[in-house]
């Protein structure tokens, strides 16, 4: 039965405050000398004497201890781990020797002989400040490893490879917890404490070798349903442990050799995931990343913490080094997981794996700077706890949303998304519409292809994350998005989401638009039907009733309403047609007052659209301009030229007159001139007249929507 994440979550975080506690709390039980010891020939050396020791008047630099209680002291002693020392003899003596230096410092002082001078050493209690570095980035090591493998696993209980990852974070702790308090210890410690210590920190390296080697048999895909090597490995890892325990294996250093093996072993299987998984894209893009977070990890991990002692050399790296080196592979490897969450989906986790994270760190950082306050400013707990949650809540919590907002987009497309609903509800047709459409997706997703396809359903993830399928605005077509972020990542659930979100955007701003048109539509009905039935009818009365100028100018009137009906019911047509129209009128209006036209339109394309105010507004340009040629023209020839250019269509209209008449930069601006700027102004066109030598020439230019294949 699977659990509840919050409850996982729960009961997960009070394990770690307790294990975390108990560390702690067994690192401050070791009583606390005051100085800093090395080994040497003939006794230990005495390296350094803190400021705050009880013996700062009775142990001096430099002097060589050759007695402790009775014996004579050695190298063993400082070991900072005891399964590097290699003989069961070895080992079980040294527990032995910690047992009586403990006994004695449990009455108070430790008798000693100091350059031949016996002495007593006193002792005090160790406090969280005389906790070294050391020993705090090994236990935060291991806290953090099992916060990243307890929220996978939370929320991924039923998932195998989630299992074994979780099985990873409890060992990290458990060793690195350990090891963090017998490593730092100062030189007297109980010796039985010591032993289970080691034979915990034993546990933690097994069971991280066994679940290492059991992940990659399940992850990203099981190997072998029938094999059960997930048994077997933990099961061999029990008995390894046993065996431990019973000291009846030939040294300390055989658990060293048991990592290398696991480490060796996975490295095989990752191997043997990689060829079944060569036809399955996603699982090979997150076993890429799985095995290039872990495999060098784990292997450099083996080479610098477990081949030295199993060859024999426990002292190649000193203390510091190694175990920074191992504490900063833990946590590459474990950070290279989360990252892969991020960007991969290994694991298939999504948004809310942040949100965990955010009230775990919230927490701790309560506790954390709690604790602290305690232990540097000396303060009360009662003053300390209201402190730390005012400073969590004035300076962590802030500078957690900066920084989530600056390496996350969801604040960018938060702050886009109005932009993008305000250009969809801006676009003039469909058209447009789609053109924004298809913009605003490659802004959100920076697919690096964006490909045109048959119709798509419902927006959907494809090719294991590869591409995105989303539907278009107009029925029977949609759109593919291939690999998301420039190709740095695949696409998620919550860029389902996205998705989800903006088809329906610009779902609303098409219907929008769809009623803006029924409206129009509705409304030039209403006025064809007036100007038909009222305005119509009473020319045509006066047409019967009238004759001469009135009659004519009835009759004019007449067929200037006909255009306006026409231009009501007018739709879009293509621009070689609409050129061939008003070549037909120009050359009859021409030929009507003896005039020669001279039309030149070679250069049209023919994929090009106008739309029904473009023609209509381009017809009553062209109408008034021969107009004017024919009112003011001196020789009989009307040119008219008209040409496609950087997607604008392109009109001159030359009229040939006196060249002594006024320039047109002095003209007053008529009702011809007006109405001609306000039509094209309204096609966002551009309009001019220009001087010729004998005469006048309009040149007017307005833009086009030129097909994408141009």
């Amino acid at each position: 039965m699977r659990s509840a994440p919050h409850l996982l979550l729960i009961a997960g975080a009070l394990f770690l405050v307790l294990a975390t506690t108990g560390f702690i709390l067994l690192a401050l039980h070791a009583p606390q000398l005051g100085i800093d010891l090395t080994a040497e020939d003939g006794g230990l050396r005495i390296t350094h004497v803190a400021i705050d020791s009880p013996n700062r008047d009775i142990a001096t630099r430099g002097g060589l201890i050759t007695q402790l209680a009775g014996h004579a002291p050695d190298a063993d002693l400082l070991i900072d781990d005891p399964d590097h020392i290699g003989a069961w003899e070895r080992f079980n003596a040294l527990l032995q020797t910690l047992d009586l230096l403990h006994e004695a410092a449990v009455l108070g002082a430790i008798p000693v002989t100091i350059d031949d001078s016996e002495v007593l050493l006193a002792v005090r209690d160790r406090r969280v400040s005389d906790l070294p570095a050391l020993f705090w980035i090994q236990l935060t090591t291991g806290a953090i490893a099992f916060l990243i493998a307890l929220v996978v696993f939370a929320f991924r209980s039923n998932h195998a490879g989630a299992r074994q990852f979780m099985v990873l974070g409890i060992a990290g702790l458990l060793t690195t917890g350990s090891h963090a308090i017998f490593s730092t210890r100062e030189l007297i410690f109980h010796g039985a404490v010591l032993g289970w210590l080691s034979r915990l920190n034993s546990l933690g390296v097994l069971l991280f070798g066994a679940a290492l080697v059991s992940l990659f048999w399940v992850y990203p895909r099981h190997l072998h349903e029938k094999l059960p090597v997930i048994a077997m490995s933990y099961a061999m890892a029990l008995l390894l442990w046993l065996a431990i325990l019973m000291q009846i294996t030939p040294d300390t250093s055989s658990l060293h050799l048991v990592v290398l093996v696991a480490a060796i072993t996975s490295m095989v299987l990752a191997v043997q995931q990689w060829r079944s998984s060569r036809r399955r894209p996603i699982e090979r893009a997150a076993l890429r990343w799985f095995m290039l977070v872990t495999m060098p990890v784990s292997g450099l991990f083996a080479v610098v913490t477990s081949l030295p002692p199993a060859a024999g050399y426990a002292g190649i790296i000193g203390l510091e080094v190694k175990v920074g080196m191992a504490m900063l592979l833990v946590l590459s490897m474990f950070f290279g997981i989360l990252l892969g969450i991020t960007r991969y989906r290994l694991f298939d986790l999504e948004r809310w794996w942040f949100t965990a994270w955010g009230w775990f760190l919230g927490g701790f950082a309560v506790l954390a700077l709690d604790v602290a306050l305690v232990a540097t400013l000396g303060m009360a707990q009662a003053g300390a706890l209201p402190l730390a949650l005012a400073l969590v809540g004035w300076l962590y919590f802030p500078a957690r949303q900066w920084l989530w907002k600056r390496v996350t987009t969801a604040g960018d497309q938060e702050k886009h998304q109005r932009e993008w609903m305000q250009t969809l509800s801006l676009a003039a047709d469909e058209s447009s519409l789609r053109q924004q459409w298809r913009r605003i997706l490659q802004q959100a997703f920076a697919p690096l292809q964006m490909v045109e396809t048959s119709a798509v359903e419902a927006v959907g993830i494809e090719a294991g994350g590869q591409a995105l399928a989303v539907p278009d605005i107009a029925a029977g077509c949609g759109l593919r998005l291939h690999h998301a972020a420039g190709g740095a990542r695949l696409f998620s659930r919550e860029d389902l989401r996205t998705a989800d979100l903006l088809l329906a955007m610009a779902r609303m701003a098409h219907d929008a638009m769809q009623e803006r048109e029924h409206r129009v539509l509705a409304e030039r009905q209403r006025i064809r039907r007036d100007l038909h039935d009222d305005l119509g009818a009473k020319l045509l009365s006066l047409i019967y009733r009238t004759d001469g100028p009135t009659q004519q100018l009835a009759r004019s009137a007449i067929s200037d309403m006909r255009d306006i009906l026409t231009a009501l019911d007018a739709e879009p047509l293509m621009l070689d047609e609409a050129l061939a129209t008003w070549r037909a009128e120009a050359q009859e209006r021409a030929e009507l007052h003896g005039f020669t036209l001279d039309w030149d339109d070679t250069a049209k394309p023919h994929d090009i659209v106008l739309s029904a105010r473009q023609h209509t507004n381009l017809v009553r340009v062209l109408r008034e301009a021969i107009s004017n040629a024919v009112r003011h023209a001196t020789t009989r020839v009307i040119v008219i030229r008209c040409d496609v250019q950087d997607g604008r269509l392109h009109l001159w209209v030359s009229s040939h007159g006196d060249p002594g008449r006024q320039s047109s930069t002095a003209w007053k601006p008529g009702l011809g001139i007006q109405q001609t700027r306000r039509r094209i102004d309204d096609l966002g066109g551009s309009v001019h007249w220009e001087d010729l030598p004998d005469g006048h020439r309009l040149v007017a230019s307005i833009p086009l929507e030129i097909p994408s294949g141009r």
